[in-house]
């Protein structure tokens, strides 16, 4: 039994069912998979529910817990919605607020949410749990062992990393946890789905607060560090990579926000013939889609029954849509209010400055030394 679990939060979490409906605890069967959402996100949140309830089958499922990273909480009637849409799973979904977790950060939303994932470990019993975003959605029913091996390692992509798009954050990681640099050879890809083991990761929380004598999150944010290389590389200073993970030979196809309509086309196709049960895209891909990817996309839903309906599906990629636009125009305004304030304050402060040399210039005047 893993000693570093911290007790007590389930008074925070916002069940849809009451708590002794939840499976969740002991040796209940299936994995934990854990999804960080925020307001951009919430039409694609709803995908994904709706693909577990299509794809995954009750016993592959032990909880879902949906880490609510927006800036004032989903609503009630959004919760219910989200929940009713993971189905037959509905009784597992588990909403936390992100402040519930690590507090108000001051960090970006996409920081934080790699914070939420290691943190919910706290949450958790001894078991593995999937790490997901919302631009994840199952489009098969996987193998049961496809997020974990028969004899309990964590499956993981694993690859040469020195060629990596980040490769800098990995020398970070690897730098902060002592491993040399000659790992990145051979080294998981910090990539979602992404499975970890919460006793690890609270074990791996409270040796880095005791290193560091300062709280988790907070060395976290501060050192830059990211979520899963972290968590690789801290594991593998004690431990040899094939006592941990296994390498998983399956593809994860994803639409990032570069990708062309050529490109994104070329992935639905692939998926459709492939052996991966899991999709992603990005959330700011979905407005470059021209109108002939969104037909492909609404299509391939159809097909694989995650939506009944092209207009549904059609629907559901223009709310999409809609979300990523309104929570920039959002954030535009955010930043104009911050860069107005900014401005102020150096206005008020250069007044008072004058204020203060000109008070000076004028006692000076008024009231001159003998």
């Amino acid at each position: 039994m893993c000693p570093d679990r911290t007790l007590g939060m389930d008074t925070y979490i916002h069940f849809m069912t009451p708590p002794s409906a939840v499976c969740g605890s002991g040796d209940a069967p299936g994995l934990t998979f854990v999804t960080v959402v925020y307001e951009a996100e919430l039409t694609m949140l709803e995908v994904q529910a709706r693909s577990f309830d299509r794809f995954l089958p009750p016993a592959a499922v032990r909880s879902v817990y949906i880490l609510d990273n927006s800036r004032r909480g989903m609503t009630l009637g959004r919760r219910r919605r989200v929940a009713g849409l993971f189905g037959r799973h509905a009784a597992r979904v588990r909403f936390v607020r992100a402040q519930e977790l690590v507090g108000r950060v001051d960090a970006g939303g996409w920081r934080s949410q790699q914070l939420l994932k290691l943190a919910v470990a706290s949450l958790l019993g001894d078991e593995h749990y999937v790490a997901l975003d919302a631009k994840n959605h199952f489009v098969s029913e996987p193998v049961s062992t496809f997020f974990v091996s028969r004899d309990g390692r964590a499956r993981v992509s694993v690859g040469d990393a020195r060629t990596a798009r980040y490769r800098d954050q990995l020398e970070r990681a690897l730098d902060y946890c002592g491993l040399p640099r000659e790992r990145m050879q051979w080294f998981p890809w910090p990539v979602t789905p992404f499975v970890l083991d919460a006793c690890r990761v609270r074990t791996m929380m409270r040796e880095v607060e005791q290193e560091c004598g300062r709280p988790f999150a907070e060395e976290f944010l501060r050192e830059w560090l990211w979520e899963f290389w972290l968590y690789a590389a801290w594991t593998l200073r004690s431990e040899p990579m094939e006592a941990v993970f296994e390498a998983r030979s399956e593809e994860f196809l994803t639409i990032w926000p570069e990708s062309d309509s050529r490109e994104a086309a070329a992935v639905i196709d692939r998926v459709r013939t492939g052996q991966t049960p899991v999709l992603g895209i990005h959330r700011a891909a979905y407005e470059n889609f021209d109108p002939s990817v969104v037909a492909a996309l609404c299509s391939y839903w159809v097909d694989r029954g995650i939506y009944e309906t092209l207009g549904d599906a059609a629907d559901a990629v223009s709310r999409i849509s809609a979300e990523i636009g309104g929570q920039r125009r959002v954030e535009r305004r955010r930043e104009l209010r911050r860069k107005a304030g900014r401005r102020t304050r150096r206005a008020v402060r250069w007044a008072m400055s004058r204020a203060t040399r000109t008070g000076q210039h004028l006692g000076t005047r008024l009231f001159p030394k003998p």
